[in-house]
């Protein structure tokens, strides 16, 4: 069409330096506005200052283009260039809301003193005060900054109080934005005092279960809104330039053409090599966290296991396998042990079929030592919950449909293959009460996208089918497992969104209201915490059996109040799934990574059941080497804090990692059904964002582990082969 019009735009420099103007403007202005902070500054200095970063990006931008992006761009059809443009654009504006990127906070002075009163609960068993953190819009405020009076003590970096005498912490400042401040919340907490100019607040810190209490602190200044005309034009110039970015990345790796496959064979045991560095780097956490990383779930499942009594509040298949690993070793650590070499295993066979796949083995080998040394899955891999077995379930599946789509389809067609991807997928939805969500969602897409094999697939789905039904009958019926222990559940996240309302004050019929009081009392706001539904759920004054009780008039008044105010229940969704999709954690929100945690100053990695459940001798804390506890101890408590923890253990990063080397090898491939793989930790993600309740790395760790595989596939040199497991492990 350019030839027929006479025009070829690969020679001319005007469209290339309109586009270059365009992207120098917007990262002009953000980083302008981000990183120099010009608001606010004389209207002439910020002309000057948009001016030479204008000039200074845009000429860069210019050259990538003529450079980078035409040359590449010239072997797509028109229909294939609009598509660059839009989903470079998407990106932009994915990266600017999940961020998220938004106008730097407006400032006011601010005097802050908590006292610490040396009052306590009745039922505390002490008067401690944790001062976790405090930040204000730009981000943590150092311990340099406070001033402390009193009987404080600094552990693990945070100001504790425990002696009976009041004392103050207090810190003067510039604010920028609310300031957020963090307490610890347990069994030994005792109660402060808050002051902020001029406004005074008497908490009590004691909660029985333990947490933490994030406090709220406006300044007097109101904060220049995203949504405003110079929001939205920040947030447009900084898509911009990241479209930019992403344009150029995406068609260096995108645009580079496969090769004609020559049959790179792995050595015959390659995938044991490279599960042997993960094998050796999580036994030094084993020993230093001997017998493994127990939460309050994972102890409850132990005891099941140790007593054959068995409930399905936490899925009891998951709770059998336990039972069958502890035969021969009534411990913990054979559990743990046990997912250290599955997941190794696992691990090790993905990076074979990428070194197979073309992959260069100096890269194969980075990926290996990344999920080796990563203090995620190093710690991880020795808690003992039911989310460890899974995400093992889905990295397998993940790794089965990359071969797949590899193959072309061909994989289903090798003997016992079916049989495989049916066994795995089985396990894996029956480990966790989410798996059939995700697990029949996946099988349903490959079945859609290939649907010549359908005979295969179908196959596997009545085989998964005849394992479900056995499991969860005859099994379930011989163990004597409780069924209805897990029914619960189900009402909680309609507790958390009625509690929404019941904060927001949405207006309430008579009947709502006097239901409402009775299953908790409505002048506390039903402790509504948009990140977590456990105030609600642990607190003594919540009726929980009447609530499951009354679910069905809770669901007609949710869905009644949902019709009143649709907005409050988007907004409290978009908060809860925070952890799904957002890649910084909220200032006045949390986030929980790992299964450590500090009791008395001591770190601790056992629940200790405290009467609740019989004490298990091997369900105790005892570190074999007590110089490998110190060490690794500091290693995940440092990383465990900003600005470390976003990026480390929030898993969306990761989430669109993954997303962006999958969809570049499908461009690299020309074929849209390699999405595919992405299916697992797609859907996983999807459950989470409708019915999250909590923030934590455990349920999103399956994502995390898939991507450290996935981020090596735009790298692939070959065009698909026919793959297998046998083949990839033989060297056949």
């Amino acid at each position: 069409m350019d030839a027929a019009i006479g025009y070829d735009w690969r020679k001319s420099r005007l469209p290339a330096s309109a586009a270059g103007l365009i992207v120098g403007l917007g990262a002009a202005i953000t980083y302008g506005t981000l990183l120099i902070g010009l608001l606010g500054r004389p209207i002439g200095v910020q002309l000057a200052w948009v001016a030479y970063l204008t000039l200074l990006f845009g000429s860069l931008a210019y050259w990538a283009i003529r450079k980078l992006v035409v040359p590449r761009l010239s072997g797509f059809s028109l229909r294939g260039k609009i598509l660059w443009a839009i989903g470079a654009l998407a990106t932009g504006l994915l990266i600017v809301m999940a961020a998220p990127i938004g106008l730097p906070p407006r400032g006011a002075n601010g005097k802050l003193k908590i006292l610490a009163t040396g009052e306590m609960n009745p039922a505390s068993q002490g008067i401690e005060v944790w001062v976790e953190r405090m930040r204000d819009g730009s981000g943590e405020i150092p311990l340099s900054e406070v001033k402390l009076h009193g009987d404080w003590e600094i552990r693990r970096g945070v100001p504790l109080h425990y002696a009976p005498a009041p004392a103050s912490l207090e810190w003067n400042g510039w604010c920028r934005g609310d300031l957020h401040v963090t307490l610890t919340s347990h069994a030994w907490s005792g109660i402060v005092v808050i002051q902020w100019n001029g406004t005074e607040r008497r908490i009590d810190l004691y909660r029985a279960q333990g947490g933490q209490q994030r406090i709220v602190l406006p300044t007097t200044e109101a904060p220049i809104g995203d949504f405003s005309l110079l929001g939205l034009v920040l947030r447009g110039c900084c898509a911009v330039a990241l479209a930019a970015i992403a344009i150029v990345l995406g068609l260096w790796l995108g645009s580079r053409r496969l090769e004609a496959p020559c049959g790179i064979r792995p050595a015959r045991w390659m995938w044991l090599a490279y599960a042997l560095p993960c094998v050796i780097v999580w036994l030094a956490y084993w020993l230093a966290f001997y017998p493994g990383v127990m939460l309050s779930d994972s102890y409850d499942q132990f005891h099941q296991a140790m007593t054959g009594q068995f409930h399905d509040a936490h899925p009891a298949a998951h709770t059998f396998v336990i039972w069958l690993v502890t035969r021969l070793w009534r411990s913990p650590a054979a559990v743990s042990l046990a997912q250290i070499l599955a997941l190794a295993g696992v691990a090790g066979w993905g990076l074979a079929v990428l070194r197979r796949m073309g992959v260069a083995p100096r890269l194969t080998w980075l990926i290996c030592l990344a999920f080796a040394l990563s203090p995620v899955n190093s710690l991880m891999v020795i808690e003992l919950v039911k989310d460890m077995a899974f995400t093992i379930g889905i990295l397998a599946l993940s790794i089965m449909l990359m071969q797949i789509v590899a193959s072309d389809g061909e994989w289903l067609n090798q003997p016992g293959r079916w049989l495989a991807l049916a066994s795995v997928s089985a396990l894996t939805l029956l480990v966790r009460h989410n798996g059939p969500h995700v697990v029949i969602g996946a099988l349903l897409i490959l079945l859609a996208v290939y649907w010549r094999q359908w005979r295969r697939i179908a196959l596997s789905m009545a085989m998964i089918v005849c394992i479900w039904i056995a499991v969860k009958g005859p099994l379930y019926h011989a163990a004597r497992v409780d069924t209805a222990s897990d029914r619960e559940f189900e009402i909680y996240p309609v507790l958390h969104h009625l509690g929404a309302h019941v904060h927001a004050g949405t207006p309430l019929t008579s009947p709502q209201r006097e239901l409402l009081e009775r299953i908790h009392p409505l002048e506390d706001g039903w402790l509504y915490d948009p990140y977590s539904v456990r105030n609600l759920w642990y607190s003594p004054h919540t009726d929980m059996p009447l609530a499951w009780q009354r679910r069905q008039e809770l669901r007609a008044s949710l869905l009644e109040l949902l019709r009143k105010n649709p907005w409050v229940d988007i907004n409290h969704q978009l908060q809860v799934s925070c952890f799904v999709w957002r890649m910084t954690t909220p200032p006045d929100g949390y986030f929980g990574t790992t299964g450590l945690w500090m009791e008395h100053g001591q770190l601790r990695y056992i629940w200790d059941p405290k009467g609740k459940l019989p004490q298990h001798e091997s369900a105790t804390q005892r570190p074999v080497s007590p110089r490998l506890h110190r060490w690794l101890s500091k290693l995940a408590v440092a990383t465990d804090f900003p600005p470390y923890r976003d990026w480390i253990w929030r898993t969306p990063l990761y989430l669109y990692l993954a997303i962006g080397a999958v969809i570049i090898w499908s461009v690299r491939m020309g074929q849209a059904r390699a999405l595919l793989i992405l299916a697992p930790i797609l859907l996983n993600s999807a459950v989470l964002m409708l019915a999250a309740m909590e923030q934590t790395l455990r349920h999103q760790y399956p994502v995390y582990a898939a991507a450290l595989l996935l981020i090596g596939l735009p790298f692939a040199r070959f065009r698909p082969v026919a793959l297998s497991a046998r083949s990839v492990l033989r060297g056949r």
